[in-house]
């Protein structure tokens, strides 16, 4: 085989002319006949040999061949999503359900700075959208918040007064026991006893309409006294409001006291009062109740709850058989019953989600059924006897062998449990 001369390639046997770069055979650097006019006549034409020019060359491929053959173009960059522009967002929906303006100022914030690195990123990063959105939504939160304060402001002015303390006294007026009711929206409500009378009350508070009316009348030997806030429930605003009550009542008249804090704390020191039952509900707000003195009528304690704390105190002395029913829908309950008890009790206890600690008494029988949720169960000084379906029932070590026995049931959905008996 001949070799080209020109491009080095090799030459068809009888060709005339290479079939790579098309310059005559045997010829030195001579230019392709198509390209030089001078040989045209002397070209292939003229020798009675057909000849086409050589197909142009490829050009370069743009990409190598990917693994099946098939080109594989540049990969554009990957565009990740601006984790502040999702978490302004989110923040800026918060901001309308449960944080108002801590809420809706993280989220203009958290927009800004979204905004500002996406801007710098040079495609980098996304999500613009979400940073608009989140800016947006914390913006109209801010401003609901301000028109309502600028609401609030001259309406609290309208409603809110000069402070006031005014003061109520009653006497028996022939009764022999008393049932007492006690209303109040909101506020701090203290009930002790220690009344010369049947009742005395101080009053104070700032709101134009909150004076309290106090309400009684005797039917036979029983007295009926009523206390209610006056005025209506929204007539201010909360944080500048002030409503307090002091409420003694009279330590040796057999008394039936019914308490209704809507939104109130209280505050309940009853040791020295002859009291038959209790019974009292609160929608939000603690409530501490002391009942360790000498009870010799107590039968009846109930105690509802909504959101809030409950300390109930019974380390008195109680001859009757008592039952106890305490519900607390959020917040911690706290039951202290290592107090002398001559008849017995059954209580109830039912948490929703809050802890529940019982101090329980070692030198009467104790049964305590348990029934949890989720939350940690802690026995101190009690042993499990039984468990079912029911739940779980620890006793203490008098349980069987002393003749008064405290039987207890306690529900927990949401929190832990504690038990603790001795002194």
């Amino acid at each position: 085989m001949s070799i080209c001369e020109r491009c080095g390639g090799g030459l068809l046997e009888g060709a005339a002319f290479c079939h790579l770069c098309g310059a005559p055979a045997g010829a030195s650097g001579a230019s392709p006949p198509w390209r030089d006019e001078t040989s045209c006549a002397e070209g292939p034409a003229a020798a009675g040999h057909a000849s086409s020019p050589p197909p142009a060359p490829s050009p370069p491929p743009a990409s190598l061949p990917g693994p099946g053959g098939g080109p594989v173009g540049p990969r554009p960059p990957v565009t990740k999503t601006s984790g502040w522009a999702v978490s302004s967002l989110v923040l800026g929906v918060l901001s309308f359900m449960c944080l108002p303006l801590l809420g809706g100022i993280l989220a203009i914030v958290f927009a800004l700075v979204a905004r500002s690195r996406i801007r710098d990123s040079r495609g980098e990063q996304g999500g613009g959208g979400f940073a608009t959105a989140g800016l947006a939504l914390g913006i109209v939160n801010l401003a609901v918040l301000l028109a309502l304060a600028a609401l609030a402001v001259p309406w609290s002015i309208h409603f809110l007064g000069k402070t006031r303390t005014v003061t109520r006294t009653l006497s028996p007026q022939g009764a022999e026991r008393v049932v007492a009711e006690l209303r109040m929206r909101s506020g701090r409500l203290s009930v002790e006893g220690g009344a010369e009378g049947l009742f005395e009350g101080t009053f104070t508070f700032n709101v134009r309409d909150w004076e309290p009316s106090v309400d009684y009348s005797v039917r036979g030997e029983e007295g009926r006294l009523a206390v209610v806030q006056g005025g209506d429930w929204w007539a201010s605003t909360f944080w500048l409001v002030r409503n307090d009550w002091h409420v003694r009542l009279a330590g040796s008249m057999p008394l039936e006291l019914r308490a209704d804090l809507a939104g109130a704390e209280g505050v309940f020191r009853l040791q020295d009062l002859a009291l038959r039952s209790l019974k009292v509900e609160s929608g939000s707000g603690g409530m501490d109740i002391d009942l360790s003195g000498e009870m010799p009528d107590l039968g009846s304690i109930e105690i509802g709850q909504g959101s809030g704390g409950v300390r109930l105190d019974l380390r008195g002395t109680y001859a009757p058989y008592v039952r106890l029913d305490v519900e607390n829908a959020s917040g911690r309950t706290e039951i202290d019953l290592r107090g002398r008890w001559q008849g017995g009790l059954w209580g109830r206890v039912d948490s929703g989600s809050g802890d529940v600690y019982l101090y329980l008494p070692q030198d009467v029988g104790v049964r305590v059924r348990v029934r949890m949720g989720s939350g940690r169960l802690r026995v101190q000084g009690m042993t499990l006897d039984s468990s079912d379906r029911d739940g779980a029932v620890y006793v203490n070590a008098a349980f069987r062998e002393s003749p008064v026995t405290l039987q207890l049931e306690v529900e927990c959905s949401s929190g832990g449990i504690s038990l603790a008996a001795g002194d």
